[in-house]
C-alpha cells in the first residue's frame, strides 16, 4: 500500500510512546485528576467505570445538569477544546436510560496536567454561562 508509506514512521513513533513508562504514568496522573475533578462537580454525571483509573481507559463520557451537550461542546470549541458531543453511536441504550446526549473527552499519553486543568476551568466557565 504505497499511500501508507509516509505515515509509517509517525505510526512507529506513536507506538513507541505507548510503551514509555513516564508518559503512561503521566497519563494515569492526568486521568486521576480529571476523574476527581469531574466527580467533584455535583452537576456532572460521569458514565462508565465509576471509580479508579486502573480499570478505566482515559476517556470520560459525561453530561451536565441544566446544560445541553451541544451548547457545551460549542463553547468549549471556542476555548480551543475539542470534545465529542451527541449519542456516541449508542442511541438505543441512551434512550433506554433517558440520556439525550453527552460529551466525551479523551486523553492521549502526551496530554499534560496543565491541559487537564485548563479543560476543567473551561468546562466550569461554560457551565456557568449556561446554567
Amino acid at each position: 500500500n504505497i499511500n501508507s508509506i509516509p505515515t509509517l514512521k509517525p505510526a512507529i513513533e506513536v507506538a513507541k510512546l505507548m510503551n514509555d513508562k513516564e508518559l503512561l504514568d503521566n497519563q494515569h496522573a492526568v486521568s486521576e485528576y480529571l476523574l476527581h475533578a469531574l466527580t467533584s462537580n455535583p452537576r456532572v454525571h460521569l458514565y462508565g467505570v465509576p471509580r479508579g483509573t486502573e480499570a478505566k481507559i482515559p476517556l470520560f463520557s459525561f453530561s451536565v445538569d441544566g446544560a445541553h451537550h451541544e451548547d457545551l461542546a460549542l463553547i468549549l470549541d471556542k476555548m480551543g477544546i475539542a470534545v465529542r458531543s451527541g449519542q456516541m453511536c449508542a442511541e438505543p441504550i441512551m434512550d433506554r436510560f433517558g440520556v439525550t446526549g453527552m460529551l466525551r473527552a479523551s486523553l492521549a499519553p502526551y496530554n499534560t496536567m496543565e491541559e487537564a486543568e485548563y479543560f476543567i476551568k473551561s468546562l466550569d466557565k461554560a457551565i456557568a454561562m449556561l446554567v
